[in-house]
């Protein structure tokens, strides 16, 4: 009898893995034969920090399009992008719904965040909050943004003539980054730039999203999530609360102030929204987080770049250099007229990509047709940018850092890249769900290195052994980079 029941569950086992490999759907598609059959290798690279780097490897094995999961293909065509993200002719659903796994919907009850919500919902949200991020409203923005460049740049001056000179930038772009975004979400920042430290608030943010993103990885068996939720510590759900709680007196303390301040509750209050206090206040903390994490990535990633390509940084520090006279010349209109400093970002966000990972979406009743190909419901489905943007079939000699890939295609040395497809690389995607903040992360990221390399010549120190990264895939991705030090040495322009 035992022995029966063995050999029944033996072959439930190969009948069920030879159904998975050889007869589901998405058995026509190459990837990993043991992630096609069960989820738990996809879960612990996710909660590893390396599911980036695997579906890269595999995108380098199998190609454009792979099995990643037992019902989850990873594309990085970049023609897969507007079936995946952009407007479909469907009365049930605008575009594909985000996948529920992933992205879980609001809970009734709660307020909705714009990364959570539906179609009516997520319109509704963004609506409301376009105008702050209009070209009117960055006009206004930008002398708020400046003081806080300067305020960094004078701060690097201090520390750039202590420590041999030594400072890790990675730091203070965030620093800067989250005294912006929370100066224009709450009407007032946290300090970070001026006291050199994370304020609690602040710090729970940046070091929480590992822990985060590992819990909520769990929630492909929804049995460990539950679990995981339940042996959460009392301190640590304090601190939670405690969080949303200073969340909330923010907000309520600047909507309480009318005052003309150029901030997003300014614009919130003087506008007509259809929002309640509740959706203000996640939305205020979502806004938060999307405008700091991903840019100071981008940030550090470019400047990453730079520093391993002293040739290009010395270009583009020289063009900075001669567009100004003064310091007090240079605006976000100007500095992204400059072609050399244009070429550094492009190619510094296509190489460090701030958002490596696919946003997943899930098909919905009907199939969808993504890239020639038909995808039943319910399957998964994601642009890999990163992989993208390092795969040979879109870009040629991929791993290598070029301005000339951005300057000038049809001629000279830009002529070897005239079949690349930059149309692979959009760090802010497209369609309806495409990054609503991208012209104020466009301001503050020319803003930052126009000023950073206006007054200061930057340089990799030597013998910091394993301080310093020295492959930008070497870090670990949990939604974004983990942020790792970037010690650079700083020396004030003479």
């Amino acid at each position: 009898m035992i022995s029966f029941l063995i050999f029944s569950v033996l072959m439930a086992g190969l009948l069920f893995a030879i159904k998975r490999l050889y007869f589901h759907p998405l058995s026509r598609f190459n990837g990993p034969r043991f992630w096609a059959l069960t989820l738990l290798p996809y879960m612990l690279a996710f909660r590893s920090g390396q599911l980036a780097h695997k579906v890269k490897g595999f995108h380098e094995i199998y190609g454009d399009t792979v099995r990643v999961g037992p019902n989850e293909i990873s594309f990085i065509n970049p023609h897969s992008v507007k079936d995946i993200y952009n407007k479909r002719p469907n009365a049930q659903f605008k575009t594909l719904p985000k996948d529920p796994v992933r992205q879980p919907p609001t809970r009734p009850g709660h307020p909705c965040s714009i990364l959570e919500a539906g179609d009516e919902d997520h319109s509704r949200i963004r609506k409301a909050y376009a105008t702050l991020f209009s070209t009117q409203a960055l006009r206004a923005q930008e002398p708020l943004i400046v003081s806080y460049v300067l305020k960094m740049t004078s701060q690097l001056k201090t520390r750039g003539s202590q420590n041999d000179g030594i400072v890790d930038l990675q730091k203070w772009f965030t620093y800067c980054v989250f005294d912006v975004i929370c100066s224009l979400s709450f009407g007032e920042d946290f300090g970070c730039l001026e006291n050199d430290r994370y304020h609690e608030w602040v710090g729970a943010l940046v070091f929480s999203l590992k822990a985060k993103v590992q819990l909520a990885s769990s929630r492909y068996y929804p049995w460990l999530f539950n679990l995981l939720v339940k042996l959460m510590s009392q301190s640590a759900q304090a601190k939670l609360i405690e969080h949303k709680r200073i969340t909330r007196e923010k907000v309520q303390k600047r909507l309480g102030q009318h005052t003309v301040r150029p901030d997003f509750l300014s614009y919130l209050q003087a506008s007509k929204h259809d929002l309640t206090e509740g959706e203000i206040v996640t939305n205020a903390e979502t806004l938060i987080i999307a405008g700091s994490h991903t840019l100071q990535t981008a940030i550090t990633g470019i400047v990453f770049q730079l520093l391993h390509n002293p040739e290009a940084l010395g270009r583009v520090t020289n063009e900075i250099r001669d567009a100004f006279a003064s310091e007090t010349d240079m605006d976000t209109k100007s500095l992204m007229q400059l072609p050399m400093l244009g070429a550094a970002i492009k190619e510094g966000m296509r190489l460090t990509s701030p958002v490596p990972l696919g946003l997943t979406r899930r098909v919905p009743d009907g199939g969808a047709i993504i890239c020639g190909s038909y995808f039943p419901s319910g399957t998964v489905v994601s642009y890999m940018q990163w992989a993208a943007n390092l795969s040979g079939s879109n870009y040629t000699d991929p791993n290598r850092f070029d301005l000339e890939r951005w300057l000038d295609s049809d001629s000279g040395a830009g002529s070897r890249y005239k079949n690349d497809r930059k149309e692979t690389t959009q760090p802010y995607l497209q369609g309806p769900r495409d990054c609503l903040g991208q012209n104020l992360a466009q301001s503050e990221i020319v803003l930052i290195l126009g000023h950073l390399l206006y007054n200061f010549d930057i340089s990799l120190p030597e013998g910091l052994g394993s301080q310093a990264v020295n492959n930008w895939e070497d870090q670990e991705t949990y939604a974004v980079w983990v942020g790792n030090p970037l010690p650079v040495r700083l020396s004030p322009r003479s």
